[in-house]
C-alpha cells in the first residue's frame, strides 16, 4: 500500500513536473524566437547595406573614381533637383516625362543597380513605408516601384574617392529616412544645396555650396534607439541616437 502511495506520488510529480516545463515553454519560446527574429532583421540589414557599399565602389571604380549623384539633374534649369526625391526604379510613375526619367536615372540608387543587382538590398526588413509624391502614381505604374530605406550622402554627390580622407569613418549610406521606406522613391540627406547652375555641386570644405539634412519621414530610432550606418569603405555600424527626433529633440 505504501509502495503503490510512492508510485503515485512520483507520477504526480512527473505530470506537475511537465505540466510546469509546458507552461514555461509557452512563456519562453515566443521571447526566444523574437530574438531570433531581430537578430535576423539586424544581420540583414548590415549584409545589404555592405553589399550596396560595395556596389558603389564598384562604380567609382568604373566612372574614374568617382562617388554617385546624389540627386537628379534638371536639364530645363541646368541644375540638380537636390530638393526632390528621384524615382527608384526611374520611369515607373505615368505621370512623369521620357526626359525626367532619364533625369532620375543618374542618382545612386538607380545608377548603381547594376552592380549590386538585387533592388530588395536597399531596403530594411519590416519598417512602415511611406508613399510620396503624386499618390495617383501607385495605383497604376508602368511596372513595380521598388523600396528605399537608405538615404545616400550626398556631401560625396560627385566626388572623387581620392578626396575621402578617412573611408573607415565617413558615411555612405545611413537610416536617414528614419523608421520608414520610401516607396518608389530615394533621396540623399544630406544633399548639397546645388540650386545655382553657376557653382559646382561638390563638397568643398568652407565654400559652397552648403549641406542641408532633410526631415525623416518618421522617428530617427530605428532600431531600439539606433540607426545603422555603412561607411565608404563597407564597415556597418550602429550608432545610438541621442534623440528620437532631430526636428524637435525630443
Amino acid at each position: 500500500m505504501n509502495l503503490d502511495s510512492g508510485r503515485k506520488l512520483r507520477l504526480n510529480d512527473v505530470l506537475v513536473s511537465s505540466a510546469i516545463v509546458m507552461v514555461a515553454s509557452t512563456i519562453l519560446l515566443p521571447v526566444a524566437f523574437g530574438s531570433s527574429s531581430v537578430q535576423g532583421q539586424r544581420n540583414q540589414i548590415e549584409s545589404r547595406m555592405h553589399q550596396l557599399a560595395v556596389g558603389i565602389q564598384a562604380y567609382a571604380a568604373d566612372n574614374s573614381e568617382q562617388l554617385p549623384f546624389g540627386s537628379g539633374f534638371d536639364s530645363a534649369t541646368n541644375a540638380w533637383r537636390w530638393t526632390a526625391t528621384v524615382q527608384v526604379p526611374a520611369g515607373w510613375r505615368r505621370s512623369t516625362t521620357e526626359v525626367r526619367n532619364r533625369e532620375d536615372s543618374l542618382a545612386w540608387a538607380n545608377s548603381v543597380q547594376p552592380y549590386f543587382k538585387d533592388w530588395s538590398l536597399l531596403e530594411s526588413p519590416d519598417l512602415p513605408k511611406f508613399k510620396v509624391g503624386d499618390k495617383s502614381d501607385y495605383n497604376n505604374p508602368k511596372f513595380p516601384w521598388k523600396n528605399v530605406s537608405f538615404a545616400y550622402n550626398g556631401n560625396l554627390h560627385s566626388l572623387s574617392m581620392s578626396a575621402v580622407a578617412s573611408p573607415s569613418k565617413l558615411t555612405l549610406l545611413w537610416h536617414g529616412y528614419g523608421r520608414a521606406s520610401k516607396e518608389g522613391a530615394a533621396m540623399a540627406s544630406p544633399m548639397l544645396s546645388c540650386g545655382d547652375p553657376s557653382v559646382t555641386c561638390r563638397y568643398a570644405s568652407g565654400k559652397q555650396p552648403s549641406d542641408m539634412l532633410f526631415q525623416p519621414e518618421a522617428s530617427m530610432w530605428v532600431y531600439g534607439k539606433e540607426a545603422y550606418f555603412v561607411s565608404v569603405d563597407g564597415t556597418v555600424t550602429t550608432r545610438k541616437l541621442r534623440v528620437e527626433d532631430h526636428r524637435s529633440g525630443e
